[in-house]
């Protein structure tokens, strides 16, 4: 009776991450650096459990899901940061990781998903292209978001229903 099949744990996986965008998202409607900073963290916490029960998971789609949590987490660091040199470390781990993501959504047919993990992380090489001076460094970057932007639009606009993550 106590044991939670797959589903289960893909299902409360799921509740987490999207409790963990809504945290990231109150936390930018912030009135203050102390709710902020309470509201990352939830974000951190939420999608560390996301992590977790989606990486419980067998499937590849639950793999890439898990994955793009740890990148959720990353980007929210990036926020809770002290240091410049912290930040450049975490939103460029938080941007390596979106790419290996998206690769993992791409290859196992996750249009959707493709499109969200774009829309949420985007943001992730925004931050990093400022904290980086090397100018050819900036040029990849912005490069590969720019693909990265054009497969997710293309991808979705081949798939109806999903016009809302294209806007």
């Amino acid at each position: 009776a106590g044991i939670l099949t797959e589903q289960d744990h893909s299902s409360r996986a799921e509740i987490s991450a999207r409790l963990g965008y809504a945290f990231y998202r109150a936390a930018m409607q912030a009135g203050n650096r102390a709710d902020f900073h309470s509201r990352m963290r939830q974000t951190e916490t939420s999608y560390e459990e996301a992590g977790k029960l989606y990486g419980e998971c067998s499937g590849k789609l639950e793999k890439a899901k898990a994955l793009r949590c740890k990148a959720m987490i990353a980007y929210a660091s990036y926020w809770l940061a002290s240091t410049v040199e912290e930040r450049r470390r975490v939103i460029n781990e938080s941007w390596e990781l979106a790419k290996e993501t998206l690769s993992m959504l791409e290859q196992v047919g996750a249009v959707y998903e493709f499109g969200r993990t774009f829309n949420q992380l985007s943001m992730s090489i925004d931050f990093s292209f400022f904290l980086e001076w090397d100018y050819r460094a900036r040029e990849k970057m912005v490069g590969e978001a720019v693909e990265c932007g054009k497969k997710a639009v293309a991808l979705l606009l081949k798939t109806s229903g999903y016009e809302r993550e294209v806007a």
